[in-house]
C-alpha cells in the first residue's frame, strides 16, 4: 500500500513537471506519453520520446491508474481482466454461432429442395373423393346397338398409411370405401354399388419448401365388390337382389393406378385414375326394358377415369438427426 501511495506521488509530481499522462500499469510500470483514446478493453497511448511515432496498445485489465497531465487521477485497479476477457469471450461464441449457422444453411437448402437426405417419416391421413367408374355393358345382341358404356359417377372415404423410407420414395396403401350411382340404357332402369378397394402403390415425394411438397404414386388395386343392386322403376332397392351375394357375380377386380397430388401443411389435394386388368363377364343384368325381357351384361374392363380428393395428413413419425 505505502508502495503504491509512493507511486502516485511521484507520478504526480513528474507529471505536473513534465505535463504528460502517465499511466501506471498493475505491474509498477511507468509509461509517460499522451493518451489516444480508452475503450471498454484497452487504452491507446504514444510515447512522449515519439508522440508523432507509433501509437502502443495496451489491454485495460493491465492498467492500475492514469494521471493526466491537469492532475486528474483515475483508478483502474479494480477492473478485473477476468470481466474484459468474459465479454470477448462472449464476441467470440456469438461469431462461431453465426458461422455455424452459415455453414449448415447450404446443406439445409439442398434437402429442402431436392429431398436428397434419408427420411423416416409416416404419413397417415383421412381422404374424401368423387370420381368416375366406366362399366362397359353389352345388351343382348338381338339389338344392332348392342355395346354402350355405363360412367357411374361415386363418392368415397378412405384411409391413407403412407410410410417413408428414403430419398422420400415409400408406399402409398390404406383401404378406401366407394359408393357409386348410374342409369341403365332405360331411365326406368337404375343400378347402385358398394365397393372396398386398397391400393399397393410405391410414391414419390418430394419437399420444395417448408410445408409444401408433391407427390406422384403408381401401383396396382384391389377392388372388392360389397354390394351391386339393379332395380326397374320405382321398386326400392331393398327388393332387389345383390349381385354379388345372392346371384354369385365375381365381384374382384384389380386396376392399375397412378396419380399426382400436392400436399401443403397436412392438406392433401390429389387426383387418381385407373385401368382395369380383370376381364369381367357378368351376364342377366337387366339394363333395357323389363317388359321386352331387353336384358344386358357386364363385358370387358371396368375403369376409373378420374377421382378426384381431398385429404389431410398427419406426420405420425420422424427420426431426429
Amino acid at each position: 500500500m505505502r508502495k503504491t501511495i509512493l507511486i502516485i506521488l511521484v507520478a504526480l509530481a513528474s507529471s505536473v513537471l513534465h505535463a504528460d499522462d502517465v499511466i501506471i500499469l498493475k505491474s509498477s510500470v511507468r509509461i509517460d506519453g499522451q493518451i489516444e483514446s480508452i475503450s471498454n478493453t484497452e487504452l491507446r497511448y504514444k510515447k512522449t520520446n515519439d508522440l508523432t511515432g507509433q501509437i502502443f496498445v495496451t489491454p485495460l485489465s493491465d492498467v492500475s491508474l492514469i494521471i493526466w497531465e491537469n492532475g486528474e487521477v483515475i483508478s483502474y485497479a479494480d477492473i478485473k481482466s477476468s470481466t474484459i476477457k468474459s465479454d470477448q469471450k462472449q464476441k467470440e461464441q456469438k461469431r462461431e454461432k453465426i458461422m455455424t449457422i452459415e455453414s449448415t444453411k447450404k446443406p439445409i437448402e439442398t434437402k429442402k429442395k431436392w429431398n436428397l437426405t434419408p427420411s423416416d417419416t409416416t404419413l397417415m391421413g383421412i381422404s374424401v373423393g368423387f370420381g368416375l367408374k366406366k362399366i362397359p355393358v353389352e345388351r343382348d345382341y338381338n339389338y344392332s346397338d348392342g355395346w354402350f358404356d355405363v360412367i357411374m359417377p361415386t363418392c368415397q372415404i378412405g384411409y391413407i398409411f403412407q410410410p417413408e423410407f428414403k430419398y422420400g420414395i415409400g408406399v402409398k396403401t390404406g383401404v378406401n370405401f366407394e359408393f357409386g350411382g348410374a342409369k341403365g340404357y332405360s331411365s326406368r332402369q337404375s343400378m347402385a354399388e358398394i365397393s372396398m378397394n386398397i391400393p399397393l402403390q410405391c410414391s414419390y415425394r418430394c419437399e420444395w419448401f417448408k410445408g409444401f411438397s408433391t407427390l406422384i404414386y403408381t401401383g396396382p388395386i384391389l377392388d372388392f365388390g360389397v354390394l351391386m343392386k339393379v332395380k326397374m322403376g320405382a321398386q326400392p332397392y331393398s327388393d332387389a337382389y345383390n349381385l354379388y351375394s345372392d346371384v354369385g357375380y365375381e365381384g374382384f377386380n384389380c386396376l392399375w393406378g397412378f396419380g399426382i397430388a400436392a400436399q401443403y401443411n397436412g392438406w392433401r389435394l390429389a387426383f387418381d385414375a385407373g385401368v382395369g386388368m380383370v376381364y369381367k363377364n357378368m351376364r342377366e343384368i337387366y339394363w333395357g326394358d323389363q317388359w321386352d325381357y331387353h336384358f344386358g351384361h357386364v363385358n370387358g374392363l371396368i375403369h376409373k377415369p378420374m377421382t378426384l380428393s381431398i385429404a389431410y395428413m398427419f406426420n405420425c413419425k420422424k427420426k431426429e438427426k
